[in-house]
């Protein structure tokens, strides 16, 4: 009998990764920077795997943007507006697996990372764009919420745009408003300060018992950016309030998480 293989992809607004696997091994690893044509780079890197090791029985694809039936909605960090169906892309697999990247994440931080030792938290993406997994009871909470577009400022602040919407909290503290905007270390101080009332939206809203933190922006600025727990402590009347802290796992987290979907359906 033919061995089933799995093809695991995270699609980024920045890298595109993806893994190939059988039930005990992984055929193929890469990763690559995201095409503005996407679904074109999809659909090659899914025909190329297909010519050099054969029929693909799951594909399992975590995007950033919110998912509905399979479908994602507009996304920040790629750009797009308008509704997208990827499942056509994959012509051929038995299964096609879509979830937004921070539920993809989430399941590898509960199921390999530290998320493991926690029955709720939250984990957190600063990266092109900002998205947020929810764990409660163990379990990765499948919801279309996107709180990296939260609004966090008033309207009659400084207008800080965003897809179809403005001053939210992708629009200041994301890789790509930081790097749109210019800010130098000097304005450090004032995404910090984002952050903070964000992550006690975060509290406020899903009670974590941890937060956890990645991408690009968490990682290299970390001790810049990312507010301490005394800090979050006093914008909150909670007796305790959850530290943050950077996930254990490595950057591939998202295709961790959606090669664990892709095994375990």
């Amino acid at each position: 009998m033919t061995e089933k293989l799995n093809l695991a992809v995270d699609l980024g607004g920045s890298k595109l990764a993806f893994q190939l696997s059988s039930a005990d091994s992984v055929l193929a690893y890469a990763t690559e920077p995201t095409s503005n044509f996407f679904e074109k780079q999809l659909t090659q890197l899914y025909d190329s795997l297909l010519r050099e090791f054969g029929q693909i029985d799951v594909v399992s694809l975590g995007v950033p943007g919110p998912v509905h039936n399979g479908i994602m909605g507009p996304s920040f960090p790629l750009k797009t507006t308008s509704p997208i169906d990827f499942s056509p892309l994959f012509l051929g697999a038995n299964k096609v697996l879509i979830l937004n990247d921070m539920q993809m994440a989430a399941l590898a931080e509960l199921s390999l990372g530290d998320g493991q030792h926690y029955d709720n938290f939250c984990l957190v993406s600063l990266s092109t764009g900002i998205g947020v997994g929810v764990v409660i009871n163990k379990n990765v909470i499948n919801f279309r919420g996107e709180m990296g577009h939260h609004i966090i400022l008033h309207s009659h602040e400084t207008k800080w745009q965003c897809l179809n919407h403005q001053n939210c909290w992708a629009s200041v503290c994301s890789g790509s408003a930081i790097k749109a905007n210019a800010f130098e270390e000097r304005d450090y101080g004032f995404i910090r300060e984002i952050n903070t009332i964000a992550f006690v939206n975060l509290i406020c809203a899903y009670d974590p018992e941890v937060i956890f933190v990645m991408g690009g922006v968490a990682r290299g600025l970390f001790d810049r950016v990312i507010p301490t727990k005394v800090e979050i402590e006093k914008k909150m009347d909670l007796i305790s309030v959850p530290e943050v802290r950077l996930s254990s796992l490595s950057g591939e987290i998202g295709v961790i998480g959606a090669a664990i979907l892709a095994r375990s359906d």
